[in-house]
């Protein structure tokens, strides 16, 4: 008998040795328990903060995207604006540039005119009496 209360005593032994390494593993699996929910609580916190910012973001670039419209619009207004003034700066280029030709085209026929009146001129002049060419002759 006292043989099975030895082997009950050596039973209880390690049903308490195992009870202080369950307790102990108890302990620690609480412990990373509460580290783990204490990470859980950051990153949830974490979350939310980035869910804020992606938030402002998202409204940022909604305000953005507005404001590029609204300059888009406005550049393509003045752009188009632009465009009709080259368009009547071309068109009145074109009526100058012929313009100048007629004027061009006008001041070689004076030219020739007066060139033909410079010469019937001289040609009156060295016919009159008097004249250097007559009295050469």
């Amino acid at each position: 008998m006292l043989q099975e209360l030895d082997q009950v005593a050596v039973r209880v032994g390690q049903v308490v040795e195992l009870s202080r390494q369950l307790l102990t593993e108890r302990s620690a699996l609480m412990k990373r328990l509460e580290s783990a929910e204490e990470i859980g609580v950051n990153l949830r916190q974490q979350l939310s903060q980035s869910e804020t910012q992606v938030s402002e973001l998202n409204q940022r670039i909604t305000a953005l995207d507005s404001e590029m419209t609204q300059n888009t619009a406005q550049v393509e207004e003045q752009n188009a604006r632009l465009q009709e003034e080259v368009s009547s700066m071309s068109q009145e280029i074109t009526q100058l540039k012929a313009q100048l030709a007629q004027s061009q085209a006008d001041v070689q026929q004076w030219r020739q005119s007066a060139q033909v009146v410079r010469e019937r001129v001289a040609h009156v002049l060295e016919n009159l009496p008097g004249s250097s060419a007559q009295g050469e002759a």
